[in-house]
């Protein structure tokens, strides 16, 4: 390959048997144009992956931070649940242990 540099314009100039001059004649802006084109749309394809990525992300950050809320507000519910059993159980221990001392009055009068 032999590269030749004309004042206005770069030409690579390649050797192809049977097709004439012309024909191995590639200009350089031309490759570099579509190097640069090329460039710029897999910056672009790399750019806006990463966003729709970044959207995938927060949901999946929202439906975690969504379980651990649901899972926070069943153990709340189980704990309250628990709280009113041991009320009650405390409740009626409390009303047997005054009949108790109420029929020992009885009986001690």
């Amino acid at each position: 390959m032999v590269m030749l540099a004309w004042p206005s314009r770069r030409v690579l100039r390649t050797a192809i048997e049977g097709r004439g001059w012309k024909a191995g004649i590639i200009p350089a802006r031309r490759s570099v144009r579509r190097t640069l084109a090329i460039l710029f749309a897999t910056a672009l394809v790399s750019v806006f992956g990463a966003t729709a990525c970044g959207g995938v992300q927060e949901n999946l950050q929202k439906r975690a931070q969504e379980e651990v809320e649901k899972g926070r507000q069943k153990v709340e519910q189980r704990v309250q649940e628990e709280r009113k059993k041991a009320e009650k159980k405390v409740q009626e221990k409390m009303k047997e242990g005054q009949k108790r001392v109420e029929e020992e009055v009885r009986k001690a009068q």
